[in-house]
């Protein structure tokens, strides 16, 4: 793993996403997301959809290589 912050780690560790990840960091989190693509395009994407049942969806939006937004129609 690259370095990063501590509580980057532990969220990483525990499944969670927090705003300023990398997409490479929410992968390792949540694994990619259901999107078709090779890993450097899904990298490149503004969006993300994990289309799982509730409670666990959600569409995560990064701006400049970096998670801004996590929308979860039914939060965990």
């Amino acid at each position: 793993m690259p370095r990063m912050s501590a509580k980057m780690k532990k969220a990483i560790i525990n499944g969670e996403i927090v705003n300023g990840m990398t997409p490479e960091m929410v992968a390792w989190s949540m694994g990619w997301p259901s999107d078709y693509g090779t890993k450097e395009q899904l990298a490149k994407m503004r969006h993300w959809n994990y289309y799982a049942p509730p409670p666990y969806a959600v569409d995560i939006y990064f701006k400049n290589g970096r998670l801004v937004r996590q929308e979860w129609p039914n939060p965990p």
